[in-house]
């Protein structure tokens, strides 16, 4: 840091100062770490087999943060969020997972994030959804059907002044798609 000085006021210090801390290269192997032994816990603690783990992410340092989503075949409620959630603190708590303080959130994935797994797919099936792909084009339509390889959607169009229309169903395959988002209709 440099200081220098005004004979008129004395000792100035710098306007702005940026400190750069990169991470070690260590803490992406305990995260992952971290991330199945939470994944093994919540597995152990769930109450039927509807439901599935969407997704588990752990940040920061000082004070962790614990996401975990979660689905189910027929939705997952409240409830069981919440009971998970305690199963899960107490065995983190029990078994010293994470030895210092933490936040956990249990949540279900939520309208608006992609979908991440096969399971979230097929559960779909019948809904309208917007594919966003990875040569940055996009479509819009009824998911009709999906197996290993790819998606097949009935996409929708829409004419200028006419109804909505759907055109014949067309199979995408998941490589070349970037995510895709269930569209929530409020009708």
């Amino acid at each position: 840091m440099k200081v220098w000085e005004n004979k008129e006021r004395g000792l100035k210090l710098p306007f702005f100062f940026a400190l750069r801390i990169e991470p070690s290269i260590n803490t992406i192997p305990q995260t992952m770490e971290l991330v199945n032994r939470i994944k093994e816990i919540v597995e152990s603690h769930l109450e039927d087999e509807s439901l599935f783990i969407v997704d588990i992410q752990v940040s920061g340092t000082s004070k962790p943060r614990v996401l975990i989503l979660m689905d189910g075949d027929n939705g997952i409620s409240i409830d069981q969020c919440a009971r998970l959630s305690r199963k899960v603190g107490y065995q983190i708590e029990e078994d010293n997972v994470i030895e210092d303080a933490y936040i956990l959130e249990v949540s279900s994935a939520g309208i608006g994030e992609p979908l991440m797994m096969m399971r979230q797919y097929k559960k779909n099936v019948g809904r309208k959804i917007t594919v966003y792909f990875k040569d940055e084009s996009e479509k819009t339509g009824e998911l009709i059907d999906v197996n290993e390889e790819e998606i097949v959607l009935s996409e929708e169009v829409k004419e200028k002044g006419k109804r909505t229309k759907n055109l014949p169903p067309v199979a995408f395959p998941f490589s070349s798609i970037e995510k895709a988002i269930i569209q929530v209709s409020f009708k």
